[in-house]
Order: C-alpha cells, then sequence, then structure tokens
C-alpha cells in the first residue's frame, strides 16, 4: 500500500506570531556557550578593529625613524668615512677592504648625482604635464611598480659591489664591473624616482584638481589588491615595511617639490597676493591631502587584513620587537653584519643596517635624488658664490650630523630598553611555569 504523506505541521496563529515580535513571554536567559563564545569573538573582533591604527602608527614611526637614519646616515657619516679613506691613503698607502667600500659608494652616488644635474626639470615638468591625464595616471603606476622592482634587486647588486671590495684578490676587473653595474642601477632607480616626483608635481600644481584626485584614488586601489587576500604574519610584515618606506619617500618628495616651487616662484611662493603667491600653501594643502589619504588608506587596510586572516593587534608588536632586536644588535653576528650591506654598516657594526634591510628600504637612490635637488636649490641661492653660503652650508651639515646623532642613540637606547623589558618579561614567565611545575610535582 502506498502510504501518504504526513500532514504539515500548523502554523503559528497570529496571537503567537505577535508575542514572538513583540517578545512577549521570551526567556532571554536561554543562550547556548557556543552563542555567547560566538558572540564573545564577534565582539572582540570590533575592539581589534579599533586598536589596530594605533599599533600599527607605533610600528610605522619607528621604521620611519629607521629610514631617516639610514638617510642621514649617507649624507653625513658616509662623506665623512671617505674623506677618512683618504687620509689613510695618503698616510699609508693602502686601504681596508671597508674603506674601498665606501670610496666606491661615493663615486657611484657622485656620478648617479652629477647625471641628474644634467636634466632640465622644467623641461621634464612640462614634458609630462602635457600628457592625458589617464595616462599620467598609468605612467605614475607603472613608476611604483618599478620602484619596488629595483628596490628589490638593488639590495643583491649592492651586496655583490660590498663582496667584492672585500675579495683583494680577485679584484682583476671584478670591482669595476661591479661598481658600473652599480652606477647603472642607481641612475635607472634615481630617475624613476625623478619622474616619480616630476608626476607628483603636476598633480600638486594642476588648476583642475583633476590628477591630485587620481593620485588619492590611486591610494585607495591598495584596498582592492591587498584586503581579500590571504596573508601570513611574514606577509603582513612586507605589507608594513612597504608603507614604512613609502612613508618616507613621500616626505623626501615633498622637500624636492618645495624646493622646485621655492626655485621658481622665488619669494614670492610664501605670500597670497601677487600672481604666483601662495603657491607654496596650494602645494602643502595638496601634499596633506595626499598624505592624510594615505593614513587612512593603510589603517583602513591593515584593519581588515587582520579582521579577515585572523590575526591579533599584537602582531604588530612581535614586528615592533623584531625591529627593536635588529637594531640593539642582540641577534647580529659577524655574518649578518656582512650580509647587511655595503652602504649602511655603521662604525663597523649592523646597528641600523639590519633594520633597513630587513624592510627593504633603497637609500642610496632616494640619496641621489634629494642631493641632486638640495644641490639645484643652493646653485638658485648662489650659496657656492660666497664665503658666507658656504658657511651656511657647512653650518647645515653640522646640524644633520647632530641629527644623525641624536637619532642613532635614541633608536639604540630605545631598541635596548625594549629587548631589557622583553627579556625580563620572559625570565619572570620562566619562573612563573617552573613554580607551576613544582607546586604539581609536590601534589
Amino acid at each position: 500500500p502506498v502510504s501518504l504523506p504526513s500532514a504539515p505541521p500548523p502554523g503559528p496563529t497570529l496571537r503567537a506570531f505577535m508575542a514572538r515580535q513583540l517578545l512577549v513571554g521570551v526567556d532571554e536567559t536561554r543562550t547556548t556557550d557556543a552563542e555567547r563564545e560566538s558572540a564573545r569573538e564577534r565582539r572582540q573582533g570590533v575592539y581589534h578593529f579599533f586598536q589596530v591604527p594605533w599599533q600599527l602608527e607605533q610600528l610605522l614611526l619607528l621604521g620611519y625613524l629607521v629610514c631617516l637614519d639610514a638617510f642621514l646616515f649617507l649624507v653625513t657619516m658616509l662623506p665623512l668615512r671617505f674623506l677618512g679613506a683618504l687620509l689613510c691613503l695618503l698616510r699609508r698607502g693602502r686601504l681596508s677592504w671597508l674603506q674601498v667600500c665606501d670610496a666606491m659608494c661615493v663615486l657611484a652616488m657622485g656620478a648617479v648625482v652629477w647625471a641628474l644635474a644634467q636634466i632640465d626639470t622644467s623641461q621634464a615638468y612640462h614634458s609630462v604635464k602635457g600628457q592625458a591625464v589617464i595616462k599620467l595616471y598609468v605612467v605614475f603606476n607603472v613608476l611604483e611598480v618599478f620602484d619596488r622592482l629595483l628596490s628589490a634587486f638593488g639590495q643583491d647588486v649592492l651586496h655583490a659591489l660590498f663582496w667584492s671590495s672585500m675579495a683583494r684578490r680577485e679584484w682583476r676587473g671584478r670591482l669595476a664591473v661591479d661598481l658600473g653595474v652599480v652606477v647603472l642601477y642607481l641612475l635607472v632607480h634615481a630617475l624613476v624616482l625623478f619622474y616619480q616626483v616630476v608626476s607628483l608635481n603636476v598633480a600638486v600644481n594642476s588648476h583642475n584638481n583633476v590628477m591630485i584626485t587620481l593620485l588619492v584614488s590611486n591610494n585607495f586601489v591598495e584596498l582592492k589588491s591587498n584586503v581579500f587576500k590571504r596573508f601570513e604574519a611574514e606577509n603582513l610584515f612586507q605589507v608594513a615595511s612597504a608603507d614604512m618606506v613609502e612613508r618616507f619617500q613621500l616626505t623626501c618628495y615633498c622637500l624636492v617639490v618645495a624646493l622646485h616651487v621655492l626655485s621658481v616662484h622665488g619669494p614670492a611662493a610664501w605670500a597670497g597676493s601677487s600672481e604666483d603667491g601662495g603657491a607654496l600653501s596650494a602645494v602643502a594643502s595638496a601634499v596633506l591631502m595626499v598624505a592624510a589619504a594615505e593614513a587612512a588608506v593603510d589603517w583602513i587596510k591593515h584593519a581588515f587584513i587582520v579582521r579577515f586572516n585572523g590575526h591579533a593587534p599584537s602582531v604588530y608588536q612581535r614586528f615592533h620587537r623584531v625591529l627593536c632586536r635588529d637594531l640593539s644588535g642582540g641577534a647580529t653576528s659577524g655574518r649578518e653584519e656582512r650580509q647587511a650591506g655595503p652602504h649602511m654598516v655603521q662604525l663597523g657594526t649592523a646597528t641600523g643596517a639590519s633594520a633597513s634591510t630587513r624592510i627593504g628600504f633603497a637609500c642610496m637612490p632616494l640619496c641621489c635624488l634629494v642631493l641632486r635637488s638640495v644641490g639645484a636649490f643652493a646653485r638658485w641661492l648662489g650659496l657656492h658664490k660666497s664665503l658666507s653660503g658656504a658657511a651656511v652650508m657647512g653650518a647645515l651639515f653640522v646640524a644633520l650630523v647632530a641629527l644623525k646623532a641624536l637619532v642613532s642613540v635614541c633608536l639604540t637606547g630605545y631598541a635596548a630598553e625594549r629587548m631589557l623589558e622583553l627579556r625580563a618579561r620572559e625570565l619572570r614567565a620562566r619562573e612563573a611555569r617552573e613554580r607551576e611545575e613544582r607546586e604539581q610535582a609536590a601534589e
């Protein structure tokens, strides 16, 4: 016999439906452990979302200071070490491998700065300005991609020069070839940075603000390319390192653009009444807009990456400790000192060099670009024609040396203090575990 289907259960009455909707007679305490745990995790995720910007900014500030320390080393200490190498050569007739490496770096940077000085900034500015807006947007993105590729490739090039300067018995042409490769790399990378600065200068000086809008929107494209990907802790550190370098590069770009505006408009750039007046303030407002968009995108990007990948905001504290360990030299061996690179081995140790290498900061091309802009501005002021101008440049150099010493001492002291706190915390945790184990064994 064919069984008939059972009748469906009767639907709720109107009275029962209204009572359920109005929470009449509903017991609010009847929740399972799984529901409470799920609610706790969701609430904790919301708290973590708002804690990420604070933890991120602490890490980015430390990375920014690491980049500043490496940059000031090339501007101040490397020329002084080069002069010391020349004096040593005159006295003893020979140089150590580290002095040879310093000399090669100074010669390479000098050649690149001279080559950049031959480029007419105004001509490059108008050639970029005459392009279509969409083409400029594409060019700016292509330059950004090449910047990151060359930054990764540049570390290998500089390490090759470093090892060639150490191998005295193998100098037969290898050192000259490696020096030529370094000069070529620095020139190409500096040209990429130069046209990035020119594109930014065109954007901040555009009257219709279309280009500056495209640059600001370009930052939000990072959300699409980063947020919806799977990120482990190591990948998240690489993203944070790129943000550190990007912020310091933006600062240097602003300096170069400001010097160019001052050299073009003169004292009228400070005023707001003349035809060219207020140019510097307009540039400052546009740059602040780009910097604010950059900070907002970094916060949103990292907050959603942490949210979607199940990381806790404390992961940035772990990255912070990694940089502090590099700065304090606690985990730096002699082999790691040699691998830190030829351009940032400071005072015979890898203090600051290991940290800047870890975050992937290509300092030498950026330094060449800034030195070229500062030199052009000094020539526009006529500082090289008078004794007072030379005194001003000397005072500026002494101030930069003092700033370098201050930043290095503060970074090293802060890193050492943090590492001491970490070791004390680990020691207390170990003592607590041993105490618990003894109590369990006694029971």
